[in-house]
């Protein structure tokens, strides 16, 4: 692995700049998108990638997820691990331009677009991602912060890159085909207080069908929410108040995990919309990434999402033992 990037909060630089990992804090990349057959709009798959490097005590565990989702046959497909500091297997090698987990999961970064290929059981993923719109940075500074009331106890910087268009080929059970379709690439650095509750998150990163693209981030044990609308017209926008509900619940290890919500944006629509997660056998410990479905009130679909999802962000706690956690244990 390259050696990684000195950090400050005094500053971020562009994003191509700030690819590679940064010394002692929690680095995240996340990718997600919406890709279609090319001759089959409704053969829908979501796809998605997540890689965590998270700094716990004087350890660093790293998170792979990278799953596929085949909506019109409601199949799900998956890979994934938790690299802890003395295990076996492949490294997570991060250079200036490319991530890569084995065989599995890899990133290129090339100029204006990203090179993404995912690897599992049964399914492979090879897309270019190309950049349409400029990066967009969280808030005026760049620093997504996890308290009004305490901006220093967790801060990370947020770079997104929004309404990227997506080609390439997908290969399922053994047929190959092109598709097309949009995506959203998410970048995370800095100081993140995993052993309080109180910052673990509901993180959302919306399609809506429309075009519009919302990114939520909702601490419930804070009660604290903030949240970007990217526009594919250029019209990004950090939102206000807005109303995230959970309505139903999944439970895990005896971990409780939200697995519906209704989101209320006033910004964005006088409507309110139902996020429903797609499959219930997503949820898993450490973290859990269902896909979600995006309906009207009168249950017409108006778009998909992807989700992050911490134990302790609805469960009745102080502290966590986040080693646990990454183990699987309560």
């Amino acid at each position: 692995m390259a050696n990684p990037l000195s950090f400050t909060y005094r500053g971020h630089r562009a994003f191509n700049s700030e690819w590679r990992p940064h010394q002692n804090v929690t680095d995240m990349w996340h990718v997600q998108g919406l890709v279609h057959e090319v001759r089959l709009d409704q053969a829908l798959y979501g796809f998605s990638l997540s890689v965590s490097r998270l700094m716990v005590g004087l350890d660093r565990y790293t998170l792979v997820s990278c799953a596929l989702e085949d909506l019109l046959n409601r199949t799900h497909y998956a890979a994934g691990q938790v690299i802890g500091p003395k295990d076996e297997g492949p490294r997570l090698q991060a250079d200036a331009d490319s991530l890569i987990w084995g065989e599995q999961a890899q990133m290129l970064l090339d100029g204006d677009a990203i090179a993404l290929r995912l690897r599992g059981d049964d399914f492979g993923l090879d897309l270019r991602l190309d950049r349409t719109l400029a990066e967009v940075w969280h808030g005026k500074d760049g620093l997504l912060r996890f308290s009004h009331r305490r901006p220093a106890g967790g801060r990370m910087y947020n770079v997104v890159l929004p309404y990227m268009i997506a080609g390439g080929r997908l290969e399922l059970n053994g047929r190959s085909m092109r598709v097309v379709g949009r995506a959203g690439f998410d970048r995370l650095w800095g100081n993140y207080p995993l052993r309080r509750a109180a910052s673990h998150w509901e993180r959302m990163y919306l399609f809506f069908n429309n075009g519009d693209e919302l990114l939520l981030t909702d601490f419930p044990r804070a009660i604290y929410h903030t949240g970007l609308w990217l526009n594919k017209r250029s019209r990004n926008k950090a939102l206000g108040e807005y109303a995230l509900q959970a309505v139903d619940f999944q439970e895990v290890d005896g971990w409780r995990f939200a697995s519906g919500w209704k989101l209320h944006v006033p910004e964005y629509s006088s409507e309110a919309f139902l996020l429903i997660a797609q499959d219930k056998e997503d949820y898993r410990l450490p973290v859990s990434r269902p896909m979600l479905g995006i309906y009207d009130e009168q249950g017409g679909v108006r778009g998909y999402g992807f989700c992050g999802l911490l134990p302790a962000a609805r469960n009745e706690l102080k502290r966590v033992d986040p080693k646990a956690i990454l183990l699987g244990k309560k």
